[in-house]
């Protein structure tokens, strides 16, 4: 794909705008691009090395970490390893849990064969139950407050909360008032894949809360970019 000067302009202001850069460490000059690719798979860390093959290492760099800001990089990465013909990641290093700036992360990036795909991502099933808080610094909360049974759970921001379920395991968490908020019901299913759960919008004081789900590609890159070592 060819970029006129326009859209070459155009990502350089955007990159500025957010404080964003996008640099390409290495590349692989014996890989040859398969075919076009939408996808941008996790690779598991058990999956078989010979299955995919290493295409280039991103690092990712921003002076601070605002609402969108990752999701909006780690789509563009997603974008920009297409085009090379990768369709799969790992991730390298990560400071986002940190406190203070800048932050960044590394990722490589694979193409791996379509007829592949499935037995990568059956080594996700667990079944378990992913909490996931703000992904960038809130402006009136450090977090926000969740119950599971009888217990109360702060979500704070930059931070994943996992439940390690058992077979079968029912879970209910509700997320705001009894009476406006919403009880989303979890029963642990080992072959399937976790749910990615968090808070999406909040009005009125808090009273209104609503539960919803990230696409496991992007929660499985949160899942090892929010956690030290």
């Amino acid at each position: 794909m060819k970029f006129g000067i326009t859209t070459f302009l155009f990502f350089l202001s955007f990159n500025f705008a957010l404080g964003q850069k996008y640099r390409i460490a290495k590349t692989n000059p014996a890989f040859q691009k398969v075919r076009a690719d939408e996808n941008f798979d996790c690779i598991h860390e058990n999956f078989d090395t010979s299955m995919y093959q290493w295409v280039a290492d991103y690092v990712v760099t921003f002076d601070t970490v605002q609402p969108g800001t990752i999701e909006t990089t780690f789509k563009e990465v997603w974008e920009r390893a297409n085009r090379l013909g990768a369709n799969a990641y790992k991730l390298t290093g990560s400071d986002l849990y940190c406190i203070g700036e800048p932050r960044h992360y590394e990722l490589s990036v694979y193409w791996l064969r379509m007829e592949d795909r499935d037995s990568n991502l059956h080594l996700f099933n667990s079944g378990d139950v992913y909490l996931f808080g703000f992904l960038g610094h809130h402006v009136e909360l450090d977090g926000y407050e969740v119950v599971s049974g009888e217990e109360e759970i702060l979500v704070e921001e930059l931070t994943c909360y996992h439940f390690d379920m058992e077979h079968d395991q029912k879970v209910d968490i509700r997320i705001g008032s009894k009476n406006r908020g919403e009880i989303h019901n979890v029963r642990a299913n080992a072959n399937t894949l976790p749910e990615y759960l968090y808070f999406q919008h909040t009005t009125g004081g808090g009273q209104n809360a609503f539960i919803s789900t990230y696409p496991w590609n992007f929660a499985e890159f949160l899942i090892r970019a929010l956690q030290k070592g």
